[in-house]
């Protein structure tokens, strides 16, 4: 009996309803299911993140966390905020401009399970000269690999998922998703080490009066659920 009842369905059940009622600490925060990561809270996304957006070493970087009034960019895809190279103007010319996610690993990316990084980008550029970039590190910033153009690790994280056209004109918010689980066999991610995502724009020396680039609703999935049934065991019955 006693074996039955925490093998049933209703045992897991219950322990995802005691889950919803639970105050985790910081860096249990870094493991639940879906960590969404918006900017309707400013510069603030979650417990587990930091946002980067260097004015030091480069004063002239576009990205800001903002309510967009542009013209083609001109409302978030979770309201209010989006990060945005410059809410109200176009886009100036030589510019090459960074912001960086630091994210505490979850226990899907140390058990090599689960590494869905995912999000929304509205683009209005140059479709020739003017672009975006997106870089992923496992180490803290030691090694980017730039998903666009890698091809090392490419058909490991390339599974059929819809993939970012950071060009052109978008027509609106543009789902994208990367699974990047497969990679951890090659790079050592703990639970608790700090992983980054960076995502830059940069523009020619032709002026254009475009809006550029934006992103908003960036989401992280990086659960092991067997792990967190076993946990919630431990909490709640040891």
């Amino acid at each position: 009996g006693f074996f039955f009842l925490f093998s049933s369905p209703l045992f897991f059940t219950l322990v995802l309803l005691l889950e919803s009622a639970i105050v985790y600490p910081q860096r249990m925060l870094c493991t639940q299911s879906i960590v969404e990561m918006n900017f309707d809270n400013g510069n603030s996304l979650t417990a587990c993140d930091t946002l980067i957006v260097d004015h030091t070493s480069n004063p002239q970087n576009l990205w800001v966390v903002s309510t967009p009034h542009k013209s083609t960019i001109n409302q978030a895809e979770s309201y209010p905020n989006v990060i945005v190279t410059d809410s109200l103007f176009s886009y100036p010319v030589n510019a090459t401009s960074s912001f960086v996610i630091k994210h505490v690993a979850g226990s899907g990316f140390e058990h090599h399970y689960t590494g869905m990084f995912s999000g929304f980008y509205s683009v209005n550029s140059d479709s020739l000269n003017d672009y975006g970039v997106f870089e992923f590190s496992p180490d803290n910033g030691i090694t980017w690999i730039d998903v666009a153009k890698d091809t090392i690790y490419y058909s490991l994280y390339d599974q059929g998922l819809p993939r970012p056209v950071l060009t052109g004109n978008s027509n609106g918010w543009k789902y994208f998703a990367y699974d990047f689980s497969n990679l951890m066999p090659y790079f050592i991610i703990n639970e608790g080490d700090t992983i980054s995502f960076k995502f830059t724009f940069i523009s020619d020396n032709n002026a254009d009066s475009l809006d550029g680039l934006a992103f908003d609703s960036f989401y992280l999935d990086q659960i092991v659920l067997v792990l967190l049934h076993q946990e919630m065991f431990r909490r709640l019955y040891i």
